[in-house]
């Protein structure tokens, strides 16, 4: 288990690869030594998962209005021997917070890598960033307790495309950020993320079930770029 600190920083139109080496940058600056930083555009609304509207199947992209400002997620995994290391991650919002642009929105999170391939598989070069929100009538913790003990076992035994998973849970927040937790998957490619997503949220897959015992909304984003 790792702590993390989340950013989410605008972009233009569409984030370009100069506006994710800037917004490492400004991570960067803000970052304990020894920090591992990385960005990553989520500018498309891939796909949405809505318990409370439908809760038999997702929305792709396609049908989807894309009304969230272009975005650049940074995240700054801060040093295991790190002393004090929420004091600290309060340290590393604040300071994101007096950069200019100020950050949409930075959270604090535990974080947990489950799956990672890269070493057989090479560096990925597709990504989603997926952000959760808990089922009503559950707990935070209740719900990343099921997420992690019940959920990520069950996806890594489906034989993936994607060759890095993480999780993490939200512990603290600043800015427009109302969600419980956040995931990433990455893949080989878009053509290996596209045909991932499509299988796992057939009707039929257990994994797309699982998720309405826990989360009442899952959305999906990724962008054209990344820069780790």
């Amino acid at each position: 288990m790792a702590l993390t600190v989340w950013t989410f920083l605008p972009g233009g139109d569409t984030v370009t690869v100069e506006d994710l080496r800037k917004a490492r940058d400004t991570a960067q600056s803000c970052a304990p030594d020894g920090s591992r930083v990385q960005v990553r555009g989520v500018d498309q609304h891939f796909m949405l998962f809505d318990v409370n509207a439908d809760a038999s199947r997702p929305v792709f992209g396609d049908a989807l209005t894309n009304d969230h400002r272009a975005r650049m997620a940074a995240t700054i995994w801060l040093p295991e021997d790190l002393e004090d290391p929420e004091a600290r991650a309060v340290e590393v919002i604040d300071c994101l917070h007096r950069q200019t642009p100020e950050p949409l929105s930075s959270v604090a999170c535990d974080s947990q890598v489950h799956l990672d391939l890269t070493e057989a598989s090479g560096t990925p070069t597709a990504h989603v960033v997926i952000l959760l929100t808990k089922a009503s009538g559950h707990t935070r913790d209740e719900s990343i307790w099921h997420y992690r003990t019940h959920h990520v076992p069950m996806a890594k035994s489906l034989q993936p495309l994607y060759t890095r998973y993480s999780t993490h849970r939200v512990l603290h927040a600043r800015g427009d950020f109302a969600e419980d937790g956040l995931t990433v998957q990455e893949f080989p490619s878009r053509d290996h993320l596209t045909r991932h997503v499509r299988k796992r949220f057939e009707p039929d897959d257990d994994s797309f079930k699982d998720l309405a015992n826990f989360l009442a909304k899952v959305d999906f984003y990724t962008g054209e770029h990344a820069v780790l």
